[in-house]
C-alpha cells in the first residue's frame, strides 16, 4: 500500500504531521508512506523513527526518479522535500517545477493521498490531485485558503483540484482536533496521539557536551524567524533572564537559522550563553531541550518541539489565530494576548502586533514561576484581554483615511464581518501598489520611450536552443511564447536528442528541430544549430534559461535607438551580452552568479571598449560576426563563449552589454555542494586555458594562489564601478575562485599525463624540466623517483613566473 501525505508547511506544523503520519502507520503497518514537505523541512525525519529522507534530482527524468525512490529507499516513512514553496509568488521556472512534480507523482500508483492542511494551497491541491490516488482527502475551503493557481493546474488533465473526500474545516477550532477528524475519515477507529519522537544516543551525548553540567538549565528561544512583529519584545526576555539568574538558574539563549536580526538586541555579555543551531540540527536542538527544566519561547516551532518531548514550557502567543495552534499535549503553559480584534488571521491593521508585543510582563513572569515551582509542570492556557490600542489618527493622505476606516471597522468586527476585513485590507494593498507603480513609471520614462521604439520591425532572428532533454526546454520555449513583441520573421532552432518531439507540443512557435543521436558538448550542439539557422542575428539561449517577457521588445529598441545604421563611425556591434540573474534568487545561486557571471549582473550599461568577453548562457550575436570569427570551437568542454567573443572582438567588431535584455538563469547551483562542483568542473578546459603556455610543467601552487587573488581583485574592481560592495560575500567568492584555479592546474596535469605530452612539449624553466623528469619516471614505473622529482619541481616552481 502506498500513501502520500502532502504537508509543505512550516517546521512547527511538521510536528503535528509526524503524529498524523505515525497514526497512518499504526493503521497500516505494512504501508509505504511518502511525506511531502517543502525544501528545508526534511530535518523532521531525524526525529521520526523508521523515517528516511529522499532527495530528488529534478534534472533527471521524473519517472526515473519515482522508480529510484521505491528501489533505493526501504524505510516505511520517506520524507521527500521539493523546491516549491506553497506561498511563493509566481516566478520564472515555477511552471516547469510544477510540471516535473506532476509527472513524478503520476509515475506511482497511489492508494491514498491526503493534504492535512487547513489553509489549502495551490501546491497541496495540485499534489493530491496529480497523484491520481484511489482515495484523495483534504479539508474544505475556508476564509484563509490561498486562491488556486490556474497555471499549475494546466499540467493536469482535469485542470482543477479533485478530491474524493473533503472534511469540514474551521478557523476557530483547534488544528489538532481537526486533524483528528480528518484521520478518523481516512482510518476509522484510529486516534491522533502525541507524536513519538526519538533522539539517538550520539546526539544526546553531543547535547550534554554542548550545555555542560547545567543542573538548573533554562532555555530562552525568543526568535520568530523573519516576521519579528509576532515576537514578545527582547527586552522583556532579558528582564526575565536577569530575574532567573539572580535565583541561581543557568539561562541559555537558543538562536535559530533565521533569528540573527532579532538577536542583535541581545547584550554582548550574553554571547557566551548563546547557542546557535542550523536548519539541519533539529535533533540536536531537541536533545538540548531535553536537558532543560524550562523553555521560554514565542508561538513558534520551539513550543511544539518542546511539547512533543514533554519539556516544561512557557509560550507567549499572539491572538492572530486565537488558540488554533496552542499545543494539546505536553507540559506547556500558554500566555496569550487576547484583544478585541483576536482571530484576524494576522491581517493586522496596526503599525505593530499589540496582541503579541503587549502581553504583560507580570503574566509571563508568573507563568514561569508557576511552571518552575511545580514538579510535574502544568498544561494550561491563560488568555489575557488587552486594551485596544490603535495608532494615532492624524493621517491626511488617502491611505491614512482608509486606515482610519479600517480601524473603525475592526472596532465592531464580528466573525460575519471577516469578508469585510479582507476587502478593506485589499483596498489598502491596491492603493499602495498603485502609488508604487506610479512612482516607478515616473522614475523610468526611458522604459516608456523604449516601448514606443520597440514598434520598429525586428530583423530575422534565429533563436538557437541547445538542450539536454526535450522537457528541459519547456521553460525556455514557454518564455518565447510569452513575449510581448514577437518577430515577424524568426525561427527557433532546437538541437538535441528528441528535439522533434517538441514540434507538436508547441505548434504556435516556428520550431526547427535538429535531432542528435546522443548528447554532445554544448559548443558542438550550438554549431549544429547554426548550420540550420538563416537569421541576421543568432540568439543563443541555453535550456536552463527563460527570457524576460519584454526581451524582444527591448532588443527592437536597441536596434532602433542604440545601434542605428550609418549613424556612427564606431565598429559594428558583433555580440550583445544580456543580464543573467539567477531564476530562483537563492543565496548560493547568487554566490555562483556574482563569482562566475559577475560581469553580466549589473543594471548599469557598460562602455563597449571596456568589454573583452561575454558569457553565452544567453547571447545575441550578429551572424556576420559569428562567421568571420569562425564560430564556436566545438572541442571546448566549457569556456567556448569567452573564446568566441574574444575572436569576434579580434575580427574588428565590438562587444556590448545591455542590461535591459534580461534572461533568468535556472542553473541549479543553489547549494554549496552544487556551486563548488560547478567551479571544479570548470577546470576541465585546462588544456585550452594553457594553450598559450603550451609546455610541460608541475602543479603550480603559486599560480593557483596568485590567479585566485587576481580574479577576486578583478571582480571587486568591477563591482566598485557599479557601486556594489562585496562585503561578507568575499570569502565565498575567494573560495570559488580557489576551487576553479586548483581544478585548472589539476586537469592540466591530468591532460599531460593521459596524452603523454610531457614527453614532447617544451620545458622552459628548471621546475618544468624537473616536472618532465618526474612524469617520465612515473611512466617508467619509478614511482619513488618520480615523487621526489615532482615535489622538488613544485618547490622550485614557487620562484617561477605565474602561468596563464
Amino acid at each position: 500500500m502506498k500513501i502520500l501525505v502532502s504537508k509543505p508547511d512550516a517546521l512547527g506544523d511538521q510536528v503535528f504531521a509526524a503524529a498524523f503520519v505515525q497514526a497512518l502507520r499504526r493503521r497500516w503497518p505494512d504501508a509505504r508512506i511518502v511525506w511531502h514537505v517543502r525544501a528545508g523541512m526534511e530535518a523532521i525525519a531525524a526525529l521520526v523513527e523508521h523515517a528516511a529522507v529522499f532527495q530528488l534530482d529534478s534534472n533527471s527524468d521524473p519517472a526515473c526518479e519515482a522508480k529510484r525512490l521505491w528501489d533505493e529507499v526501504n524505510a516505511p516513512i520517506v520524507v521527500v522535500p521539493y523546491a516549491i514553496h506553497p506561498f511563493t509568488n509566481w516566478e520564472p521556472g515555477l511552471d516547469q517545477r510544477y510540471a516535473w512534480w506532476g509527472k513524478f507523482l503520476a509515475a506511482t500508483s497511489w492508494d491514498i493521498a491526503v493534504a492535512p492542511v487547513l489553509n489549502r494551497t495551490g501546491l497541496t491541491d495540485f499534489t493530491v490531485t496529480a497523484s491520481r490516488a484511489t482515495q484523495r482527502f483534504a479539508f474544505k475551503f475556508n476564509g484563509a485558503c490561498q486562491p488556486m493557481i490556474e497555471a499549475a493546474f494546466m499540467h493536469l488533465p482535469e485542470r482543477k483540484h479533485d478530491f474524493t473526500t473533503e472534511i469540514p474545516s474551521s478557523l476557530q477550532e483547534s488544528e489538532w482536533t481537526q486533524l483528528a477528524r480528518l484521520l478518523a475519515a481516512i482510518a476509522p477507529g484510529e486516534t491522533l496521539q502525541p507524536p513519538s519522537l526519538r533522539i539517538s544516543s550520539k546526539v544526546e551525548t553531543q547535547a550534554r557536551e554542548l550545555v555542560g553540567f547545567a543542573a538548573r538549565l533554562v532555555l530562552f528561544a525568543p526568535g520568530v524567524g523573519a516576521n519579528r512583529q509576532r515576537a514578545w519584545p527582547m527586552e522583556q526576555f532579558i528582564r526575565i533572564a536577569a530575574g532567573l539568574k539572580s535565583r541561581g538558574y543557568d539561562v541559555r539563549w537558543i538562536e535559530g537559522p533565521q533569528d540573527a536580526a532579532y538577536f542583535e538586541q541581545l547584550p554582548n555579555t550574553e554571547s557566551p550563553a548563546r547557542l546557535k543551531f542550523d536548519a539541519n540540527q533539529l535533533d540536536l536542538l531537541a536533545a538540548v531541550f531535553r536537558q532543560a527544566i524550562l523553555v521560554l519561547c514565542n508561538d513558534t516551532a520551539y513550543v511544539h518541539l518542546a511539547a512533543a518531548f514533554n519539556v516544561p514550557t512557557v509560550a507567549i502567543f499572539g491572538a492572530g489565530q486565537k488558540d488554533r495552534f496552542v499545543p494539546r499535549f505536553g507540559r506547556v503553559r500558554v500566555v496569550q494576548g487576547d484583544p478585541v480584534c483576536r482571530g484576524c488571521q494576522w491581517q493586522c491593521a496596526f503599525d505593530r502586533y499589540v496582541c503579541a508585543q503587549d502581553v504583560p510582563y507580570d503574566a509571563v513572569w508568573g507563568a514561569v514561576e508557576a511552571q518552575l515551582a511545580e514538579a510535574s509542570a502544568a498544561h494550561e492556557r491563560l488568555s489575557l484581554p488587552l486594551p485596544f490600542q490603535p495608532p494615532a489618527r492624524n493621517a491626511t493622505d488617502e491611505i491614512g483615511r482608509v486606515r482610519d476606516w479600517f480601524q473603525e471597522e475592526l472596532d465592531r468586527l464580528r466573525w460575519d464581518g471577516w469578508a469585510r476585513l479582507q476587502i478593506i485590507n485589499d483596498v489598502i494593498d491596491r492603493l499602495k501598489t498603485r502609488d508604487r507603480r506610479i512612482a516607478e513609471l515616473a522614475a523610468d520614462r526611458d522604459t516608456l520611450a523604449a516601448r514606443q521604439a520597440a514598434r520598429s520591425p525586428l530583423p530575422k532572428l534565429s533563436i538557437i536552443i541547445p538542450m539536454g532533454r526535450p522537457e528541459r526546454a519547456d521553460g525556455t520555449l514557454l518564455s518565447l511564447r510569452r513575449q510581448t513583441l514577437k518577430p515577424t520573421s524568426w525561427e527557433v532552432v532546437v538541437v538535441g536528442v528528441g528535439a522533434s518531439q517538441l514540434v507538436a507540443k508547441y505548434p504556435d512557435l516556428p520550431l526547427v528541430p535538429v535531432d542528435l543521436k546522443c548528447n554532445v558538448l554544448p559548443p558542438r550542439t550550438r554549431v549544429e544549430g547554426v548550420a540550420r539557422a538563416s537569421g541576421e542575428w543568432f540568439v543563443f539561449v541555453d535550456d536552463d534559461v527563460e527570457l524576460a517577457p519584454d526581451f524582444f521588445e527591448m532588443f527592437a529598441r536597441i536596434l532602433a535607438i542604440a545601434l542605428p545604421a550609418g549613424s556612427s563611425n564606431l565598429a559594428p556591434v558583433g555580440a550583445i551580452g544580456v543580464r543573467l540573474p539567477g531564476g530562483r534568487g537563492t543565496y548560493f545561486e547568487r554566490m555562483t552568479d556574482i563569482s562566475n557571471f559577475w560581469s553580466q549582473q549589473s543594471p548599469i550599461r557598460a562602455v563597449p571598449h571596456t568589454i573583452w568577453f561575454l558569457y553565452s548562457a544567453t547571447i545575441v550575436v550578429r551572424a556576420e560576426a559569428y562567421q568571420k570569427a569562425g564560430g564556436f570551437n566545438p572541442e571546448l568542454p566549457n569556456g567556448e563563449d569567452v573564446d568566441l567573443t574574444q575572436r569576434i572582438k579580434a575580427a574588428g567588431f565590438i562587444l556590448a552589454y545591455e542590461p535591459s535584455l534580461v534572461a533568468y538563469h535556472f542553473h541549479g547551483r543553489d547549494t554549496a555542494f552544487r556551486m563548488w562542483r560547478y567551479f571544479w568542473r570548470n577546470g576541465n578546459a585546462a588544456q585550452y586555458f594553457f594553450a598559450h603556455f603550451a609546455g610541460v610543467c608541475c602543479y603550480s601552487l603559486r599560480t593557483v594562489l596568485t590567479r585566485t587573488w587576481l580574479d577576486l581583485l578583478m571582480n571587486r574592481r568591477f563591482q566598485k564601478t557599479q557601486g556594489v560592495r562585496l562585503g561578507s560575500r568575499i570569502p565565498w567568492i575567494l573560495l570559488n575562485y580557489l576551487i576553479v584555479e586548483a581544478s585548472l592546474e589539476w586537469h592540466y596535469q591530468d591532460y599531460l599525463w593521459k596524452s603523454k605530452k610531457f614527453a614532447t612539449l617544451p620545458a622552459r624553466t628548471a621546475s618544468d624540466r624537473l616536472a618532465a623528469q618526474a612524469l617520465k619516471a612515473f611512466a617508467d614505473g619509478q614511482n619513488l623517483r618520480g615523487a621526489a622529482f615532482y615535489a622538488l619541481a613544485m618547490l622550485r616552481n614557487l620562484a617561477d613566473p605565474v602561468r596563464r
